[in-house]
């Protein structure tokens, strides 16, 4: 199989078998590199964190909880600043603080809810 696999212009990766293409920079990007590409990038984390907190509110439920797929980093943030409880743990959901609740509406509302709509929340 690996005679063939030379002969065919392929090479057999992690035991299957994959034609060779070229690849474009971005796509180079895309297998393992672009990590390292944005790490070098300087971002404005407080703008961050007001994101993941305004999309905590999205996944809200059980009076106090929110689905924790975010970014670690920023939850570990939210949690010093007190708006969540602790991220680390095997549960799925965190749970939020008074202050980080009212927080997380207050920029759900702003960032994605329709002008015609606040009115009526």
């Amino acid at each position: 199989m690996f005679a063939c696999s030379q002969k065919l212009g392929t090479r057999t990766v992690r035991g299957s078998l994959h034609r060779m293409v070229r690849r474009t920079p971005w796509q180079s990007l895309a297998r393992g590199a672009r990590k390292k590409y944005f790490f070098h990038m300087d971002y404005d984390k407080d703008k961050v964190d007001e994101m993941v907190l305004a999309l905590l509110f999205l996944t809200f439920h059980d009076d106090c909880r929110a689905w924790k797929g975010h970014d670690w980093g920023a939850m570990e943030r939210l949690h010093e600043k007190g708006m969540i409880g602790n991220p680390v743990g095997k549960t799925k959901s965190v749970l939020f603080t008074e202050q980080g609740l009212a927080r997380s509406r207050e920029l759900f509302m702003k960032h994605f809810v329709n002008q015609d709509a606040r009115t009526f929340a």
